[in-house]
């Protein structure tokens, strides 16, 4: 029996985000072990067959007909110690999408992981009924380029260092001020140990970090 208190899944968050002005990267966690295949449901929220939409309520408990689905079989991209992780990519033609999860228990079981519930759809007329009801579903409203992270190309080629001063290296005791703990002793959240920038240019030599914080 698929575990449905292990799955995790989050609208616009690093489950679901921007890759670049085109690409929806979305992710899924489940219980290790328990689900064979997953398919991403995924597709437009505003196409929908003739006379469903419940009066133009998308959301609405009553809101079948939604024709817009496409099925995308998920990558199982790392297993952890607990848990499986599930990876797909879409690319929505109008930037926008409505989606969720069809999982396939070890068991047999099928079910339907939306935003409200986890539905069993085992059987065909459930099924079809489920995945026309859109107000069950996660909602990715628009990839706004302004939401892609865009890094630097340097980024890539950089070894990172944050540095203390004050507990680095005192580089000039002479100029340090009254009432900084004697070089070696240890530290505590209100005391200061007299460290400077001299004390990081002296030891810059040493450190092979590109980029000190």
């Amino acid at each position: 029996m698929i575990t449905v208190s292990s799955l995790k899944h989050s609208a616009k968050s690093e489950d679901s985000y921007a890759y670049d002005n085109e690409t929806l990267y979305v992710r899924l966690r489940t219980l290790r072990g328990e689900v064979d295949k997953v398919i991403l449901w995924i597709g437009d929220p505003y196409n929908w067959a003739e006379g469903g939409l419940d009066g133009g309520n998308m959301a609405g408990t009553e809101a079948f007909g939604w024709i817009g689905g496409n099925e995308i079989e998920m990558e199982q991209e790392a297993v952890t110690e607990f848990h499986d992780h599930w990876f797909a990519v879409f690319k929505p033609q109008k930037r926008r999408c409505r989606y969720g999860f069809i999982l396939f228990g070890k068991e047999g079981e099928k079910f339907l992981f939306g935003e409200k519930r986890c539905v069993d759809i085992s059987s065909p007329e459930c099924e079809e009924r489920e995945l026309s009801r859109l107000n069950n579903f996660f909602c990715f409203p628009y990839l706004n380029k302004i939401d892609v992270l865009n890094t630097p190309s340097w980024v890539k080629n950089t070894v990172w260092y944050q540095i203390f001063p004050d507990r680095f290296c005192n580089g000039r005791p002479e100029i340090s001020p009254e009432g900084v703990e004697p070089w070696g002793s240890t530290p505590t959240s209100f005391n200061f140990m007299g460290g400077d920038l001299w004390g990081v240019i002296d030891k810059l030599d040493g450190n092979a970090a590109n980029l000190l914080i």
